[in-house]
């Protein structure tokens, strides 16, 4: 398997499984990547899984199901309203089911209150 090295706002370089940036608590309908993250805080929230073989992934992919991921030493987790990744080979991005080309750099922000939605008072998603 082979780990892409990442630098997070000009961070140490880490070689990294993986990296999801989002606002919410789930991640592909079950996973609960961010079970702390909030829709209404303005901030993204970071999941970032460093370097792990297949059986341990395999192993640990319950506790992504559940939200317990990130006791792992591997995950790391955070909050912030924006950061660049950067490499110095190309990575793919995913953004809500969509693959983009490839690049070095990416650079990510949080838009506070950019979209409108009407919510029923009693919904989950104000939690």
């Amino acid at each position: 398997m082979s780990f892409p090295e990442v630098r997070i706002n000009n961070g140490k370089v880490e070689r990294i499984l993986g990296l999801v940036v989002t606002n919410g608590p789930q991640y592909g309908g079950m996973f609960k990547i961010a079970p702390r993250a909030s829709f209404t805080d303005g901030l993204l929230d970071v999941c970032l899984i460093g370097e792990m073989d297949k059986l341990k992934l395999m192993e640990n992919l319950p506790r992504v199901l559940n939200g317990t991921h990130d006791l792992l030493p591997e995950v790391k987790m955070g909050r912030t309203s924006s950061l660049v990744v950067s490499s110095f080979e190309e990575l793919t991005c995913e953004v809500d089911g969509e693959i983009f080309d490839s690049k070095k750099e990416y650079i990510i922000t949080a838009h506070p209150e950019a979209l409108r939605v009407i919510v029923p008072p009693n919904s989950k998603l104000l939690q």
